[in-house]
């Protein structure tokens, strides 16, 4: 399989494609869009570049991802928080499009470009060395190495590897999320980042709060889905939640309001929508 390194407009990005050039090809307007909607609060930009890259980009056939080794790496874009670092994650492994992890992203690893600290060792554990040689690595430990590492972070059911390890487990048993179509909600709060996945044979709803306040009381809508009329039992996949059934019209309209669901600042909340039996 080849992947194009192609930083550029998503339709320029699109047109690597649509011959024998690439197999698939980073979309660098998406990563970008992850992370400053989350340092913004605000879901419009992901919004708009998610729905661009699954619409231009023929087949899904773009490689997702958040930062890479010429970039910042994504804890230190998002001002070193664990909380906007599960958001990414969970932005990414909802997202269409193939998923790449950058090495230590699943783990908070920090650094800049500045003396090239983004490819600093591996943190495997609080040993010497992070655990990744007994001879001097050519570069230092990046900040906290002795708390942000995978031997620590497998210990902790609340740490960025293991919410990596949640989402990934659910992608690889959810086929939506791998192939499944994208819709994008509209909601009553710029925070909230709605989206429908919808394979053959299941559809999933995402909800994800990229802001810091609780958010209730909220709308989803979409004037046309590509859901069958019908009621739709929620079963939460991620999050414990429970919501009313969703009703979807006889056009495919969603207008649903979640008035039993408060989503905690930067929480995840994904549930499968099972047809209910008339």
């Amino acid at each position: 399989m080849t992947v194009g390194e192609v930083w550029e407009d998503t339709l320029i990005n699109a047109s690597y494609i649509k011959g024998e050039e690439f197999d698939i090809s980073f979309e660098f307007w998406l990563a970008g869009a992850m992370i400053k909607s989350i340092n913004e609060g605000n879901a419009s930009r992901i919004n708009d570049q998610v729905l661009r890259s699954y619409t231009e980009i023929p087949e899904m056939r773009f490689g997702s991802f958040l930062t890479n080794h010429d970039q910042d790496r994504v804890m230190s874009q998002l001002i070193d928080e664990d909380k906007k670092v599960k958001v990414a994650a969970s932005l990414l492994l909802t997202a269409p499009g193939v998923p790449f992890i950058y090495y230590g992203e699943e783990i908070g690893m920090q650094g800049d470009q500045s003396h090239d600290w983004v490819r600093r060792p591996m943190q495997w554990s609080d040993e010497m060395n992070g655990g990744f040689s007994n001879a001097s690595p050519w570069q230092p430990l990046g900040p906290a190495w002795e708390t942000y590492n995978v031997a620590e972070e497998l210990e902790d059911s609340g740490s960025i590897l293991s919410h990596y390890q949640t989402l990934i487990r659910i992608r690889n048993e959810h086929a939506a999320l791998r192939v499944g179509d994208l819709e994008v909600l509209t909601t009553t709060n710029d925070g909230i980042y709605s989206i429908l996945r919808v394979s053959e044979d299941e559809a999933l709803l995402v909800l994800i709060n990229l802001g810091d306040k609780p958010v209730s009381e909220i709308w989803i809508t979409k004037s046309q889905s590509i859901l069958p009329e019908g009621h739709y039992t929620p079963v939460p996949i991620l999050g414990e939640m429970t919501l009313p059934a969703i009703e979807i019209n006889p056009n495919g309209g969603l207008f649903h309001l979640l008035s039993t669901l408060e989503i905690a600042p930067y929480q995840t909340c994904i549930y499968q929508l099972q047809p209910q039996i008339p």
